[in-house]
């Protein structure tokens, strides 16, 4: 579950497209409802990585993971 202004969202895996690590936040890009969304999120980028599907992601800089 992921925070939008007052909201909370359950946005799966498979409609993420990319995560961003900026300061001491994590910015999730996804697709929810036919609309992009960004969340921002004090969990790590690690934290991400250690639970997403290898075969689904690529790290394709420190500060960034997209999906394949």
């Amino acid at each position: 579950a992921l925070r939008l202004g007052p909201r909370v969202d359950v946005v799966s895996s498979t409609d993420v497209t990319a995560l961003v690590s900026k300061g001491h936040y994590t910015y999730v890009h996804a697709w929810v409802d036919g609309k992009a969304r960004e969340y921002i999120s004090d969990l790590s980028l690690i934290h991400y990585e250690s639970r997403i599907d290898p075969g689904s992601f690529q790290r394709t800089h420190r500060s960034a993971i997209v999906s394949l």
